[in-house]
């Protein structure tokens, strides 16, 4: 597997390891690669399709991008959600709460420095 060491495994068998450990991940940053290239072609071809000025075709690209957004955005954030609420993770709160205790020990030294002046 992955987690062997290279001492244990011989020449052959270290190609073999890596093939499966590498080889795999590269296959997939291969897909991903060709994937954004067709999403940024197909962008392109959007803004021409949209450049034309012809309003009826700027709306089907606006419908169409909403409707996209609709079916498979939105699990993005649901899933993020859905991890923050099993990890129970409360960053952003306790991020708050450190920011407003700096903001009002900083506007209680602001008053008293009116109050000297």
């Amino acid at each position: 597997g992955c987690g062997q060491s290279r001492h244990s495994v011989g020449a052959s068998g270290l190609k073999e390891v890596l093939y499966w450990c590498y080889g795999r991940r590269l296959l997939l940053q291969i897909i991903q690669a060709v994937l954004q290239m067709i999403q940024v072609g197909v962008a392109y071809v959007l803004m021409l399709a949209v450049m034309t000025f012809n309003g009826w075709i700027f709306l089907a690209v606006v419908f169409g991008a909403s409707i996209g957004y609709l079916a498979f955005g939105w699990t993005r954030y649901l899933q993020r959600s859905l991890d923050r609420s099993k990890s129970g993770d409360r960053s952003k709160l306790s991020d708050r709460s450190k920011s407003s205790d700096k903001s009002t020990s900083g506007d209680k030294s602001t008053s008293s420095d009116k109050d000297s002046a």
